[in-house]
């Protein structure tokens, strides 16, 4: 009975040698890239998410919005005089409205440079480490001939592994969210208040 199961714990890893395989090289990409990998679903009809126009619609009514919010909090304080103070200069309504632009222009390109800093130091890490590159897989599957217990052992440290993808791919939608809300969070940088 112990063989058995200790065969069935071996198939199990060897049959998700090469899930664990693809998604452990793509790691960065599931934390800060994660709609590269969710490119590749297809929804009805065979087509497929677009994250870029869905970034770019956001982009767009975030847009509007700034300058929306930008031309009733003139309107309100210099021809209405009901809301915040019409002596102050106007001028800080424009520097508060052009520092939101900027959020909302370069926060791409600088999410970009560092996740490309954070690339790079990664992979300066594993490439200074003195090991070869062995697939968790195949690790396991080389040490589960210690009998039942060193099967379950090693079936743990499986899931635990799944464990840790999965709160990778939570943690890439996280980031997804927080890049796709920026620019609606950065009209609040201006202080039209």
């Amino acid at each position: 009975m112990a063989d058995m199961l200790v065969e069935l714990i071996q198939k199990f890893i060897d049959g998700s040698e090469a899930t664990l395989n693809s998604l452990f090289k793509s790691m960065v990409n599931l934390v800060f890239y994660i709609e590269r990998e969710l490119n590749s679903i297809q929804v009805d009809g065979g087509a497929k998410i677009d994250f870029n126009a869905i970034y770019q619609v956001i982009f767009s009514f975030a847009c509007f919005i700034l300058v929306i919010v930008f031309i009733s909090k003139l309107i309100k304080t210099y021809f209405l005089q009901n809301d915040g103070d019409a002596e102050k200069n106007p001028i800080h309504l424009v520097i508060g409205l052009l520092k939101a632009a900027i959020v909302m222009i370069c926060f791409k390109e600088i999410y970009d440079i560092f996740v490309g800093i954070t690339s790079d130091l990664l992979g300066s890490i594993i490439n200074a480490m003195p090991i070869k590159t062995v697939s968790l897989a195949k690790a396991l599957s080389d040490n589960i001939a210690g009998g039942i217990f060193t099967a379950i052992s090693c079936l743990v440290l499986l899931i635990t592994w799944l464990i840790l993808i999965c709160q990778f791919i939570m943690k890439g939608v996280e980031m997804l969210l927080m890049r796709m809300g920026i620019p609606f969070a950065s009209i609040r940088i201006a202080k039209f208040r």
